[in-house]
């Protein structure tokens, strides 16, 4: 596994290369192209995975960020399809240049409607064509993702419309989404793809392997790609499919996998055109400027995947960005990304990672609260790679702040903590944050009135749901006092007190307004005495985003948050 910075036909590209065993060059080459938006964040540990799967088989297997996504440069809103287009050509040639003689574009959902189109530019490269749970129409993909603004704008009440939307973007407007802005280009071109548009004799000089996530055994392919797959087969392409029992790992909430897509996806190549050439010479690398630097470390044998962010002048004080959830080391609309080149352009280092079993990391992933084996051997690698640094501080959001603060103790190097909305989750003081945040705010909602009026409210199921929270919510008693260490709904928030009263250090807790994350853990700590004792001492702080959701998906909510640890660690 090697990651590099090369340089595109747009900017730097970050490109992770999966090698099979052995000193000799496959001419089987598998070239990845990703989901769309948030869905690569979420699939990138399945991506990985495979790709492993697959280099252990022969092949030589390249994962790319296109321009505007993951680590390459750039911002989503200045990517489009064309450009997209432009950098699989590119990384096309540069498979070529290695020796391949046969290549297969491997798309993931809206990578797979890509993937199909290449085949319009690039047929001559292309010997197959494997698609994973394909986008067929780019119109529903943009439907899609811009009903991600129409849900986060109902608790607003800002009565935006899907029609309003596309009529902003066909007006050459730029319309942010869940942190993500769509120009006017990229929806203009998405929305004119469609693999029903594609000629069967393009496809027919194409093996196609099609593969689809179902939730039972007895669940086919979705009726939309029976009826495409039925016309291709009709014109005599090679087309086979399958159905896979697994869970969506590309729109979970938390991190998901499907084993079975794994073994079915390498069967199906593992006779694809292996072979290898002897390597005359080392692979030429383009290097890429040093401000960000892609390196792998070890930890308990297994190597990890980071992003170094140089910055200009030498520093005594770097950050170190944890994260959470089921994101990997880019974060939830590139967040940590923004963050990292943001503070490193203010003269800080800072060290980005998967811990194992996350995003492009080996491993197992074993949960939050045991990665401290993790954390310390990125710090390690980020002292090695930086002998000027000194003392970190670790940012951390939802469980990554809490794993965060159960480490800092542990280690001198820690100087101090950024805290982002910190997961303390249990499901007694989640229905309680639920009645007290999410019900009052539904109910001053415009949005709200507006389905009550055009008779769009499920009244039913709104009252099962707020009486199921309710019986939740009451059923243990919360006194005045502080909070009891035997009590299982406050166990993490009891631990995350004990860990900040050992950890010496300065911490700053940003904290979202519109986040039950956030409102759970505000909640805990007016519970406790203690906590709230605790958070009162000097090098406390606390900055409130009261607009803001969980993941700062807007980008005023973001910048924000980076001005104030960047002048919180200015301060001290």
């Amino acid at each position: 596994m090697h990651p590099e910075f090369i340089q595109g036909p747009s900017g730097r590209l970050f490109t992770l290369t999966f090698m099979p065993p052995g000193d000799r060059l496959p001419t089987s080459w598998v070239l990845h192209l990703p989901a769309f938006a948030e869905e690569m964040n979420k699939s990138r540990h399945m991506v990985s995975w495979q790709a492993r799967q697959l280099a252990l088989q022969g092949h030589g297997v390249l994962v790319a960020d296109l321009f505007g996504t993951g680590d390459s440069d750039g911002d989503f809103s200045q990517a489009d399809w064309i450009c997209w287009k432009q950098d699989v050509r590119f990384l096309l040639q540069r498979i070529e240049a290695l020796g391949a003689t046969e290549i297969t574009l491997w798309g993931l959902r809206v990578g797979a409607l890509l993937a199909v189109d290449m085949l319009k530019t690039a047929p001559e490269l292309v010997r197959r064509l494997l698609l994973l749970q394909p986008v067929i129409n780019g119109n529903q993909a943009i439907a899609q993702f811009l009903r991600l603004r129409l849900a986060a704008g109902m608790m607003t009440g800002n009565g935006e419309s899907m029609a309003d939307l596309k009529q902003i973007l066909s007006a050459g407007e730029r319309l942010e989404v869940a942190g993500y802005g769509l120009s006017p280009a990229l929806y203009e071109q998405l929305s004119a793809q469609s693999m029903n548009d594609i000629p069967a004799e393009t496809i027919s000089r194409t093996q196609v392997n099609w593969l689809e996530v179902v939730a039972a055994p007895e669940k086919p392919l979705n009726l939309q790609s029976q009826k495409l797959l039925s016309r291709w087969q009709e014109a005599c392409c090679s087309v086979r499919s399958e159905a896979i029992v697994g869970e969506p790992f590309w729109t979970t909430q938390e991190l998901a996998t499907t084993p079975h897509l794994i073994g079915c996806t390498t069967d199906l190549l593992i006779h694809a055109g292996l072979g290898s050439t002897p390597v005359q010479s080392p692979a030429e690398r383009e290097i890429a400027t040093d401000d960000e630097r892609p390196l792998t470390f070890d930890c308990r044998g297994e190597h990890l995947v980071a992003v170094l962010h140089n910055p200009s002048s030498e520093s005594r004080r770097a950050l170190l960005v944890v994260v959470g959830g089921p994101q990997y080391r880019v974060g939830s609309n590139r967040e940590f990304v923004l963050l990292s080149r943001k503070l490193a352009k203010s003269g800080y280092p800072v060290f980005r990672f998967d811990y194992r079993g996350m995003g492009d990391s080996e491993g197992d992933y074993t949960g939050f609260e045991n990665i401290q084996d993790d954390i310390a051997a990125a710090i390690d690698s980020l002292q090695s790679s930086m002998s000027g640094v000194e003392e970190v501080v670790i940012w951390g959001l939802c469980d990554a702040a809490t794993a965060a603060s159960f480490y800092a103790a542990s280690d001198p190097r820690v100087a101090g903590l950024v805290l982002a909305n910190p997961w303390v989750r249990s499901e007694e003081g989640e229905a309680r944050a639920f009645l007290k945040h999410y019900y009052i705010k539904r109910i001053l909602s415009l949005g709200f009135w507006r389905k009550v009026l055009r008779g769009q409210l499920d009244i039913a199921q709104s009252a099962s749901s707020l009486q199921s929270n309710l019986k939740i919510a009451t059923g243990g008693e919360q006194g005045s006092g502080d909070t009891q260490p035997n009590s299982p709904a406050v166990s993490l928030a009891i631990r995350l007190e004990q860990s900040l009263r050992e950890f010496k250090g300065q911490v700053l807790f940003i904290l979202s307004g519109n986040d039950l994350t956030a409102a759970e853990f505000k909640d805990a700590v007016e519970a406790s005495r203690g906590f709230k004792g605790l958070l009162g001492e000097s090098r406390f702080e606390q900055f409130h985003l009261e607009a803001s959701d969980h993941t700062f998906s807007r980008h005023e909510w973001l910048e924000q948050a980076i001005q104030r640890t960047e002048s919180w660690l200015k301060a001290w």
